[in-house]
Order: structure tokens, then C-alpha cells, then sequence
């Protein structure tokens, strides 16, 4: 490999398909569930038959299956962003041909994990999107009795709360999955070495009067990484 020419630019995780990542959970799970109950809410009679209708809805339209068909979209979309990427920016930057080391089976083992992770993360918020709309149910009928109205609300605002966390499992995984990637294409070129960046928002771990101005076990200290250089291993 030649001696590289100039510095390659980061591959950024991009805002538009991490939104495309998030809608098609949306609408391939969330809002279905949320949809077709709010219908419910407008036959149903009994407590016992709308606790019944959420368990069929759910076992309708959440399995590891449809989880994992989900995931595997959103993830392979990004992989398709990441891989012209890296031969936008890397074969100025090495003066060869990246190609012939861009192959499927180079990152078949890295997606099948990243994939079998997002199913498990896409399962957990609509498990606990059921376990707040079942409690949320029966709250609205301790207080209420059969209120439309009330049920819809509450069936709204537990929505609300699983979107929000379905947008951070768009988002933190997009992230993991252009880091792992990155790892996976960058060492075959010979690349060892990388130089963290943050995102420069107030999410990153450790930015002083950011979300998380201390750090946190799990994370560490992002800023005071950032501008560093790091090995791969």
C-alpha cells in the first residue's frame, strides 16, 4: 500500500438515514400497535377483553422475526452509505483501488451481530411499550372505568415514551454500527490507527455543560478523548 497522500476524511454518522432507521420501526411496529388499539378502544366493553386484545396485537406484530427484518433494513442501509464512503475518502487518500477488499464476507460476521443486537433492542421497547399500555389500561379503569377518551390519551403518551427510545436505539446504534465497520474495512487497508471525535453536542459523555458533564462508568470520559489517536485494537 502506498504511502498515504493526505488524511482521510471520517465517516459520519448520517442524520438521514438514522431517521430512516427509526421510521421503519415506527411504522413497521410502533404506530401499528398503537393504531389498531386505539380502534379497539372504540368496540371493546370489559378490562378483561382489552387485555386480551393487546396481547393479540402485540404477538401480531413483534417477534424476533419481524424484529430481526427491521434491523437488518436499517443496518443495511447504513452499510451501503459506510462502504461508498470509504471508497470516496480512502482511495484518494491510499491511491488504491479498495474494492477487491470491500467484500460482503469481510463484514458478514460484523452485520449478522450487529443485527442480532437491534432485534433484541427493538423487541425490549415494544415489550415494555405492552407492559406500560396493559398498566396504563388498567389504571384508566380503577379511575375511570371505560373512558375512551383517557384511554386514548394514556395509549398516546406510552407511544410518545417508546418513540423516544426507539429514536435513541436509531441513533447509538447507527453510531456502533459506522464504528464497527469502520474497524472491519479500515485494518484490511492497513489502517491501524484512528483519531477520536466527538460529536460536539451536548450528549457527549464528559463535555462540561453538556447532558452528561461527568462521565459515566459504562462510557468513560468522551471529551477528554477527543483529538486523541487510538489503535484499532
Amino acid at each position: 500500500i502506498r504511502k498515504p497522500k493526505r488524511r482521510p476524511a471520517p465517516v459520519k454518522p448520517p442524520v438521514a438515514i438514522e431517521r430512516a432507521y427509526f421510521r421503519s420501526i415506527n411504522s413497521a411496529i410502533l404506530s401499528p400497535i398503537v393504531r389498531e388499539l386505539r380502534q379497539q378502544f372504540e368496540t371493546a366493553t370489559t378490562l378483561e377483553e382489552l387485555n386480551h386484545t393487546v396481547d393479540r396485537i402485540f404477538n401480531a406484530y413483534v417477534s424476533k422475526d419481524s424484529a430481526k427484518a427491521v434491523a437488518a433494513q436499517g443496518l443495511r442501509r447504513i452499510e451501503r452509505y459506510h462502504r461508498a464512503k470509504i471508497i470516496k475518502t480512502l482511495a484518494p487518500a491510499l491511491g488504491v483501488d479498495l474494492k477487491n477488499i470491500m467484500s460482503e464476507a469481510s463484514i458478514a460476521p460484523i452485520m449478522s451481530q450487529r443485527i442480532a443486537a437491534n432485534a433484541d433492542l427493538i423487541v425490549s421497547v415494544s415489550s415494555r411499550l405492552k407492559n406500560q399500555l396493559t398498566e396504563g389500561i388498567q389504571q384508566v379503569f380503577t379511575e375511570k372505568g371505560f373512558d375512551q377518551q383517557a384511554l386514548t390519551e394514556m395509549a398516546v403518551g406510552r407511544f410518545g415514551v417508546s418513540a423516544t427510545n426507539a429514536k435513541r436505539i436509531a441513533r447509538d446504534q447507527t453510531n456502533k454500527t459506522i464504528g464497527d465497520l469502520t474497524k472491519v474495512r479500515h485494518e484490511p487497508a492497513g489502517i491501524t490507527e484512528y483519531i477520536w471525535r466527538t460529536a460536539e453536542d451536548e450528549r457527549v459523555v464528559g463535555e462540561p455543560g453538556g447532558l452528561y458533564p461527568t462521565g459515566n462508568s459504562r462510557h468513560m470520559n468522551h471529551a477528554e478523548r477527543d483529538g486523541k489517536r487510538f489503535r484499532w485494537d
